[in-house]
């Protein structure tokens, strides 16, 4: 299936992985990307229809997980991550 994202739709989901409120729990996490998917519902339910979001939001996070990778290593041993921001010309 060819699936075309709209630019809005890739602003929305990057908002929304940035989000502090959605971060606290730690990128990745199954309430992190909760969060993210329910931001995305509020934000785009009255412009596009629930089929076409749930098939945006499965390839965009497939495409953020991909693009996350460790920065740096804190002093403590933690690994502190780079965003998997989605760039805009993302074919899939």
């Amino acid at each position: 299936m060819k699936l075309s994202i709209n630019i809005e739709v890739i602003e929305c989901f990057n908002k929304a992985i940035q989000d502090e409120f959605n971060k606290r729990s730690g990128f990745g996490t199954t309430d992190f990307w909760n969060f993210v998917e329910s931001d995305m519902y509020m934000d785009l339910s009255k412009i596009y229809n629930s089929a076409y979001i749930d098939a945006c939001f499965e390839f965009l996070a497939d495409q953020a997980d991909q693009n996350f990778e460790i920065a740096s290593i804190d002093a403590d041993g933690e690994a502190i991550y780079k965003m998997g921001l989605v760039t805009v010309g993302v074919a899939a």
